[in-house]
């Protein structure tokens, strides 16, 4: 009778183990997702886990973990631990058919592109003694774009050089660059008369053209660190500087293009972004300007080809070298003009004179 009665209670017990084993996580999803897709650093982003069991079997504990690079933190540092990741680890309780949202605000201390790649889940389901638990992929990713900086300073420098382009451009037109009709004058030669519309207005009228050229800056980034003693604050804002001058000239409506000294392993060309207008182009380059520095190789600028001569040319290095020097001087060229940005500490002088078309600013970090 005894027997009769273990078994009647252990074939049941058995089943539900079974069952539970193989039906534990059925209906069962988890997203961590970041709800903005970039934010500048120094700012703040937001986070939202979404719990949600579409199954009838309740889940009394359900513990979710996932780690995050170290740059960004919790501005609630409950069930957080930080090693060599953020690590974070939350507890659920689900009834059958429920869903919960959790919102975790971030604070966005470096730059860096930082993504949610896997989330574990591990439960203890109702009448079942052991721990259950599953990993799943995750592709929810945040650009945590390079802080902005005061370039109030630098603006004039621009205009002045942009200025001096747009005098320079007068002289020689753009036969490319259509920009009106205008009446025809003794001065202009009979190639420029637009024979439509002289015949509907009855009178000689000629194209007139404008140059693209004052509209183009390219921006040549150096961010090698080549001495023993490295300059973190100074790399930071030379690419802070880079990434602010990029969006306040692309939204002037300017071409603006972006060269680096960096190389990715076993490639000898540098990473550039050739010039363009718009929101693409700011995008492609606030991307770039995510990435690790460390993990690229030291190499040459590129040096200018066709088009690539033309506009204004902004070397923006904390490295102020006499070399240095020379291989801006010989991307610009004769006809060049640009200007070199030096970010240098507090209280430091500048070793090197200005020399040829290219001015030099001093750039003091704190």
């Amino acid at each position: 009778m005894i027997a009769v009665l273990l078994l009647a209670a252990f074939i049941p017990a058995a089943i539900w183990r079974y069952y539970i084993r193989k039906n534990w996580d059925r209906g069962l999803a988890v997203k961590v997702l970041f709800r903005e897709s970039a934010v500048y650093a120094s700012g703040r982003a937001h986070l939202e886990e979404v719990i949600e069991n579409r199954g009838k079997l309740p889940l009394p504990v359900l513990e979710v973990g996932f780690r995050i690079g170290k740059g960004v933190s919790f501005a609630d540092e409950d069930n957080t631990q930080v090693s060599d990741y953020v690590y974070k680890r939350d507890v659920f309780s689900l009834l059958g058919r429920e869903c919960i949202r959790r919102n975790h605000e971030l604070i966005c201390e470096k730059r860096g592109l930082y993504r949610i790649s896997q989330v574990s889940c591990s439960a203890r389901p109702l009448l079942y003694g052991k721990v259950r638990s599953r990993e799943e992929s995750s592709d929810s990713e945040l650009y945590v774009y390079a802080a902005r900086t005061d370039i109030a300073g630098l603006l004039p420098q621009m205009e002045v050089l942009l200025g001096e382009r747009e005098s320079a451009r007068r002289v020689y037109e753009d036969p490319f660059a259509f920009a009106g009709i205008r009446p025809y004058t003794s001065s202009d030669p009979m190639k420029t008369v637009n024979w439509k519309a002289s015949a509907r207005s009855g009178d000689l009228m000629v194209n007139t053209y404008s140059s693209v050229q004052a509209e183009q800056v390219t921006l040549y980034l150096d961010v090698s660190d080549p001495y023993i003693v490295k300059s973190p604050k100074l790399t930071e804002e030379s690419i802070s500087l880079a990434a602010t001058l990029a969006e306040s000239l692309l939204r002037k409506g300017l071409e603006v293009g972006l060269e680096t000294n960096a190389a990715r392993e076993g490639e000898e060309e540098p990473l550039s972004f050739p010039r363009a207008r718009g929101r693409e182009q700011l995008k492609k380059i606030e991307q770039f300007l995510t990435s690790d520095m460390d993990a690229f190789r030291a190499v040459p600028f590129r040096q200018p080809r066709g088009e690539e001569t033309a506009g204004v040319r902004v070397l923006i290095s904390k490295n102020a070298t006499p070399e240095l020097q020379e291989e801006m001087l010989g991307i610009l060229g004769r006809e060049g003009s640009g200007v070199w940005v030096i970010p240098v500490r507090s209280g430091d002088s500048l070793r090197i004179l200005p020399k040829g078309p290219l001015r030099l600013i001093r750039r003091e970090v704190l």
